[in-house]
């Protein structure tokens, strides 16, 4: 099973850490999910 990260990347999310650590995601919007 892939990690969050991993699988979060896969799917055109980028997962980051704001100034406090806490975890946030933010969306590649032209990011295309393969079908």
């Amino acid at each position: 099973m892939p990690s969050p990260e991993t699988y979060l990347e896969s799917h055109g999310w980028t997962p980051t850490f704001d100034k406090d650590d806490g975890p946030t995601v933010s969306r590649d919007n032209d990011f295309q999910v393969a079908s």
